[in-house]
């Protein structure tokens, strides 16, 4: 076993085995020794992620199922349908920090019901604007919110790719 101290420790393959087993059809680890085995491992923390533990160290379940199945740790995980205790192996892909945002809910202060529009005071318009890197893109102000939210979409499937979320 590597050394815990150390702040970088991951573990290994056979250590997160010993521990634990991928159900595939349930999408989640589950325990193989003691009084627990067979039932599902880990607990789900306040933002929606499941969190199990190693030799004393918490890990989020998505990075370990990533790794047991691509024998590699990732640096950053989406869930591809936005759910973040489904952790079926197909719905984790790798990804960067950016492109994850991509694909993050709709924020709760969000008042038009579309991601990236918000309702501009001075004009009586609805203001569409999206972040590319660390430039604003400004996509114009429009009286119809339908408008704005067909402007903002086609936006969104342009630039996002595969993170594309529809939000309806």
């Amino acid at each position: 076993m590597a050394n815990k101290s150390d702040r970088a420790w991951l573990p290994t393959r056979a250590e997160i085995l010993s521990r634990y087993y991928y159900d595939n059809d349930l999408g989640q680890l589950g325990w193989i020794n003691g009084k627990k085995a067979g039932k599902k491992a880990g607990w789900m923390r306040q933002d929606g992620y499941i969190d199990v533990s190693i030799c004393g160290e918490k890990f989020r379940a998505h990075r370990l199922i990533y790794f047991l199945h691509h024998n590699i740790w990732p640096i950053e995980i989406d869930h591809i349908n936005g759910v973040r205790d489904d952790n079926h192996i197909e719905n984790l892909r790798e990804t960067t920090s950016a492109k994850n945002q991509y694909n993050i809910k709709m924020p709760a202060r969000n008042t038009s019901g579309v991601r990236g529009v918000c309702w501009h005071k001075a004009s009586r318009k609805w203001y569409v604007q999206y972040g590319v890197g660390n430039k604003k893109a400004y996509l114009g102000t429009f009286q119809d919110l339908e408008l704005a939210e067909l402007v903002a979409n086609e936006y969104r499937e342009k630039y996002h790719g595969e993170y594309y979320r529809d939000y309806r």
